[in-house]
């Protein structure tokens, strides 16, 4: 994987959540529309490693509903546990 991009992808979804922090989205989603990918666009794996980081930071979470993984984030009294 590549580790620039993993960090690009980071600080794009860091930048959406602070401008936006009640923000919910797929991977698929957050890859289509929180990053300012340039062309040749990487792969959704490259968007779900950035998320799982900011999952093991504490920064993100995913929720299961349904059939569908979505990510936030993680509030603040999560964060504490």
């Amino acid at each position: 994987m590549n580790k620039q991009l993993v960090n690009f992808a980071v600080l794009c979804i860091q930048r959406k959540l602070k401008s936006a922090p009640h923000s919910v989205d797929t991977v698929k989603g957050i890859h289509a529309f929180w990053i300012s990918w340039e062309e040749p666009i990487p792969p959704e794996a490259t968007t779900l490693e950035a998320l799982e980081r900011l999952e093991r930071e504490g920064v993100m979470e995913r929720v299961a509903l349904d059939t569908q993984e979505l990510w936030m984030m993680r509030k603040a009294s999560s964060r504490a546990e």
